[in-house]
């Protein structure tokens, strides 16, 4: 165990030795990524190896000094956008690192980040004057911790109290555009305002026909058991749907729904397989030796040995040429098949269900149906030597069956109505119903052009910067 830990160990070094000799080369031919990787790494297995300590500082201050001089060629070339992206990562790179610049780099960057800072007041700026003060404030806040001087942060601080001015009568304006309607567009306007430190709207009106819009039941006409079991199931999935809300309305539907169960039970010849293990007999040739025991009588008499306590019988033949042949009884298994007659069971079960609305204002068809045929054998024949027992037949029955198919048909209504929400609001142009599909989304990536597109008109900035900044869209 000793000798496994130190080969271990021996080999982790060995790794790290060569991974360094790598690292050590990628610094010397200027190749800074990979050098910052391959030191990082060695580093991971011996976090106190100080040439791979020096070796990753010198990295990282040599592509800290690259990206610098590519940051400046880029802002002379008139590519003021990547440059100051660019430096912006530099940024970031250091605060990882905890790494801040020295010496003639240090005058670089300083002197860099004095455009930057310009270019980003500027574009701001030009956001600011198309009233999209979301837009100017984000611009900014993206490169915050490239204002670090106390100029800068002085400029920033003063900009800022004029883009909060701005957002603040924007506030105003889209607060006096809200409808009766509106109750998602109000509630995005309404954590609009609150970014600005503005007073919000009321949306009493507007909840109270928000919830009129939605549905707080689903109901059937109870002429069944059945029915009485598809009321609870299409309820359920609508209170995990979107069109759900408990002050909404009572939703009416027609329900069409056929249940067949048939059970039957026939005669069937069944085949058995068993295993038995039959003697047969092999045979090896050994040489033979009384005065001394060779290596293949060795092997002869472990084998012996083994057919001992094995209980297999063998017998010696003497060649007469100085060997003797070992014939020897083995046991192999071999399949039987019994066949006996039993009962085989078969359950049809055949289920169809059609939903409709009697709303026009929520057209909805829905439309399940199953089929499945379920067989099992029964017989009462016992019989230990070759493992056969009697066996029961297993019915699902009438009732388990039905209840099983709730849990798919569930799943089936939830599908169809949330397809029914993205038909009526993800692909719709109106603002309100913009927002209703964005909320309902899990992920804002998932966001279609089109919606995304009355984000940036709106603000500038997309659905996912919105909510970044506002803390959520409702």
């Amino acid at each position: 165990m000793k000798l496994l830990i130190l080969l271990i160990v021996l080999g982790a070094l060995s790794g790290c030795s060569t991974t360094e000799k790598e690292a050590q080369k990628s610094l010397e031919k200027q190749n800074y990524n990979k050098a910052i990787m391959l030191f990082s790494r060695v580093l991971e297995h011996a976090p106190k190896n100080d040439n791979a300590l020096a070796g990753l500082e010198a990295a990282r201050n040599g592509w800290i000094d690259k990206a610098l001089l590519k940051v400046r060629l880029l802002r002379l070339s008139g590519n003021e956008i990547k440059s100051t992206n660019l430096l912006n990562t530099i940024y970031n790179s250091q605060n990882n690192w905890d790494t801040y610049p020295k010496g003639p780099v240090a005058f670089t960057q300083k002197e860099e980040t004095e455009f930057a800072t310009k270019f980003i007041l500027k574009q701001s700026q030009e956001s600011l004057n198309k009233n999209l003060p979301l837009k100017a404030f984000h611009i900014v806040h993206e490169y915050d911790h490239m204002f670090s001087s106390g100029s800068s942060i002085a400029n920033k601080d003063i900009y800022l109290n004029t883009v909060n001015k701005v957002g603040a009568n924007k506030c105003k304006q889209l607060k006096s555009e809200i409808k009766k309607n509106e109750f998602y567009f109000g509630s995005l306007i309404n954590n609009y305002c609150t970014f600005w430190s503005q007073p919000v709207k009321s949306l009493t009106q507007q909840k109270n026909n928000y919830s009129k819009s939605l549905i707080s039941y689903l109901s059937l006409e109870l002429t069944n058991e059945l029915n009485s079991l598809q009321l609870k199931t299409i309820n359920k999935a609508l209170e995990k749907s979107p069109w759900y809300n408990k002050f909404g309305k009572k939703l009416n539907l027609v329900s069409n729904s056929k249940y067949d169960y048939t059970h039957s039970y026939k005669p069937k010849r069944y085949t058995h397989e068993y295993t038995v293990s039959v003697p047969y007999e092999d045979s090896y040739e050994r040489e033979k030796n009384d005065n001394g025991k060779g290596i293949i009588s060795a092997i002869g008499d472990i084998i012996d040995a083994f057919s001992a306590a094995s209980g297999n019988g063998e017998r010696v033949s003497d060649n007469g040429d100085g060997t003797e042949t070992v014939y020897q009884t083995l046991y192999r298994d071999e399949s039987r098949y019994y066949k006996y007659t039993g009962t085989e069971h078969t359950e049809n079960y055949k289920y169809k269900v059609r939903f409709k609305s009697e709303s026009q204002d929520f057209p909805l068809i829905i439309f399940y149906e199953n089929f499945e045929k379920h067989t099992s054998k029964e017989h009462d024949i016992k019989n230990p030597d070759i493992n056969l027992s009697p066996k029961i037949q297993q019915l699902y029955g009438s009732k388990d069956w039905i209840n099983k198919e709730q849990h798919k048909l569930e799943a089936k209504f939830l599908a169809e109505i949330e397809a029914a929400w993205t038909t009526k609001h993800c692909k719709s142009n109106i603002r309100e119903s913009i927002l209703r599909c964005s909320t309902h989304l899990d992920d804002l990536t998932k966001i279609s052009k089109t919606n995304n597109k009355w984000f940036k008109d709106s603000f500038g900035i997309d659905a996912k910067a919105v909510k970044l900044l506002l803390g959520r869209i409702l």
